[in-house]
């Protein structure tokens, strides 16, 4: 990195007049920006560069010199170009989007850099030299689609927060925005949040998405609640007769805003019958012809709980070694509906293509779809996300995990699947059940490696800010937990889609020295770097024999997420920790930092006792095994002593009652 100077500076940002919202935007960004760095430059309207002026910024493919037109050729999805000739620096790209995604680079070269949503920029040492030909700037994204799952805003303070997360998210160059409308009615009762959220993404020109549980029973009857009467062979057939309802209790709701509360109770379609696909095709298209802004139309299995339909077409889909599928640490047998999903969902994405060529289809995996399709190929194209929370000791790729649900080989039998293009999802809801003051970048980039590795063609993050069954913490998102101690998981899910071979440590120093100012911020990337050696020693087994873990069983063989840390730290690291935290509270300089570094220190310190209460709670566990009772009360009255003292400590603002957060703490309830 090189010291920032006023030298390449541009006077003025140049756009064609008629350019598309996101290059005006990317030109708005620029000017506001370079403010920053004392350049106030203003944005003109122009038909091609002024060779006479060689201190602008231009942008897009029209003001671009012929000498570059090969190179541009070379730019592929949203990627851009991006180089300096003397003091002109060029910004162009197939996209729009691209061009605010190039400007985003030029601004980091600069030393600008984004510390969390809702934050305005800082200017940080870390900068760089741009290319001085047009050749050795091309920069293309190793995944074409990078996205954010996260809640459909309900209210004024929910709809800033999506609007701050979808800023910053954009600036680390995701281009997919799902919002999941599991609280309001799938496909009805579209609000003026809904309408704003989508005006803020596709002006950055990025997709919006639809995200929704049991979409399907609403398309069926969406101009008919009765339905079920007049033909019960839409519907599947079970034990004998044709059900309406899912196996775990009937939805709340019928007709348009067909989707259950509880999204796992399952209902599903008759997916054989040719008449079920036409009619959700035929509906869809109306759905989409009353909301033209929806870009990717998410059609997604219930949770872990999707039955299928047992009539004989059906049947015919699926092998009969396939009818059945006992997921590992569940007491439930569900369907291992992969066949029936793929015929289903490639059926409709072929059916919209006709009407709407550009609205893509997602679909996500659950571990009820883990063996990839076999008896079927998809007759339409469509992506196909993977959602399952880590293992947290092995990578996807590890054929020693016994934890996660999606197996390596079914992984890259997905990805060769016809038809379909495969994506992961990083469940970021783990990271907030676990005291995640340690990144866990080191799984993301394996994980993420091993996606594109195989072929994948998306990665996205589950963003649970905020959930349905806990709207009061939704809304402000300034140092939030997921933003302080997670947010460098977030900041490497994003950069990784983008270059997988990004270093770890480059990731990040960056994110640190952003959120922690420079001299803090080399301390807090040691803080972050000495877990990565510790995992990679760390033995990777099953707990011990006579381990019971916190849900009642001793089923999960690899380490359980609350578990890691608590497990993985040692006396040296403890220590090594606090020094590291302690030295970065004193060298930071701004107020700010300090307040940073301290709720960072807060989290580790909370971490320490928790600990303590774990390393306790196993022995207790030996103690109430040898009928020695009274001992281990006296072992849970110092638990209580530890717990009380955790509670003192003042935390970052959390989503939901966990480990961290909230009176009535779960390891209270679970083990005191």
């Amino acid at each position: 990195m090189k010291d920032r100077g006023k030298r390449h500076l541009p006077r003025r940002i140049l756009v064609g007049a008629e350019c598309a919202p996101p290059e005006r935007l990317a030109a708005c960004e620029l000017h506001e920006h370079l403010k920053l760095l004392g350049i106030d430059a203003p944005v003109v309207e122009a038909d091609r560069a002024d060779r006479r002026d060689d201190a602008s910024i231009c942008l897009g493919a029209a003001l671009l010199p012929a000498r570059a037109t090969d190179a541009l050729a070379r730019v592929r999805d949203d990627g851009f170009l991006l180089y300096r000739r003397s003091d002109t620096i060029h910004v162009a790209a197939r996209l729009p989007r691209g061009v605010l995604f190039g400007c985003y680079q030029y601004l980091e070269s600069l030393g600008v850099r984004w510390p969390e949503p809702g934050q305005p920029a800082e200017l940080t040492q870390r900068t760089f030299e741009l290319p001085t030909r047009p050749a050795a700037g091309v920069d293309n994204p190793d995944f074409r689609t990078r996205g954010n799952n996260c809640y459909c805003p309900t209210n004024a303070r929910d709809l800033q927060t999506t609007l701050e997360t979808i800023e910053w998210l954009t600036r680390q160059r995701c281009n997919l925005h799902s919002l999941l409308r599991g609280d309001t009615p799938t496909l009805t009762a579209f609000d003026e949040f809904w309408y704003a959220t989508a005006d803020v993404v596709h002006q950055r020109g990025c997709e919006l998405a639809l995200g929704s549980h049991l979409t399907w029973p609403g398309l069926l009857m969406y101009e008919d609640r009765d339905l079920f009467e007049k033909h019960p062979e839409y519907f599947p057939l079970r034990d004998g007769q044709r059900q309406p309802t899912g196996p775990y209790g009937p939805p709340v709701h019928y007709g348009p805003d067909a989707i259950a509360s509880r999204t796992g109770s399952g209902i599903s379609l008759c997916v054989s019958n040719p008449k079920v696909v036409a009619l959700v095709v035929r509906n869809l298209r109306k759905f989409l012809d009353a909301h033209p802004e929806i870009d990717v139309m998410g059609l997604w299995p219930p949770d872990t709980k999707w039955e299928g339909c047992e009539c004989a077409k059906c049947r015919k889909l699926v092998q009969p070694d396939r009818m059945w599928s006992n997921i590992p640490h569940h007491d439930n047998q569900w369907r291992a509906t992969s066949d029936h999903l793929a015929h289903l969902i490639g059926q409709v994405a072929a059916g919209i293509k006709k009407s709407h060529s550009k609205v893509r289809v997602l679909s996500w995996g659950w571990c009820t779809t883990e063996p990839a399709p076999r008896n079927v190929t998809p007759e339409g194209r469509f992506q196909f996300d993977h959602f399952l929370l880590p293992c947290y000791t092995h990578p996807l790729d590890s054929d020693r995990c016994l934890n996660h649900h999606i197996h390596p080989e079914a992984l890259k039998t997905w990805a060769k699947t016809k038809n379909v293009d495969l994506g992961w999802i990083f469940a970021g809801v783990g990271f907030t059940t676990v005291m995640a003051e340690y990144p866990f970048a080191w799984l993301i980039k394996r994980n993420v490696e091993f996606i594109r590795q195989i072929g994948g063609r998306a990665v996205t993050t589950c963003q649970e800010i905020g959930e349905a069954a806990n709207r009061s913490a939704r809304g402000d998102m300034t140092d939030h937990y997921m933003f302080s101690a997670c947010g460098v998981n977030y900041f490497a899910m994003a950069r990784l889609g983008w270059k997988t071979d990004t270093p770890l440590e480059e990731l990040y120093r960056d994110y640190a020295e952003t959120r922690f100012g420079q001299a803090a911020g080399a301390l807090i990337t040691d803080y972050y770097e000495q877990i990565i050696e510790r995992y990679e020693a760390w033995e990777h087994s099953q707990p011990t024999e006579d381990f019971y873990d916190v849900w009642g069983g001793s089923e999960i063989r690899c380490r359980p997420g609350w578990e890691v840390l608590l497990d993985l730290l040692t006396e040296d690291m403890i220590a090594r920790a606090r020094e590291l935290l302690e030295t970065a509270h004193r060298r930071a300089r701004r107020k700010l930092h300090k307040q940073r570094v301290q709720s960072e220190r807060n989290v580790f310190e909370h971490t320490v006792r928790m600990r303590k209460i774990f390393k306790i709670h196993q022995a207790r566990q030996k103690l109430e095994e040898a009928g020695l009772t009274e001992e281990s009360q006296k072992l849970a009255r110092a638990q209580r002593k530890i717990l009380a003292d955790a509670k003192r400590i003042d935390l970052p603002k959390h989503h939901a009652e966990t480990m961290i957060a909230g009176d009535k703490s779960w390891i209270e309830s679970m083990w005191l």
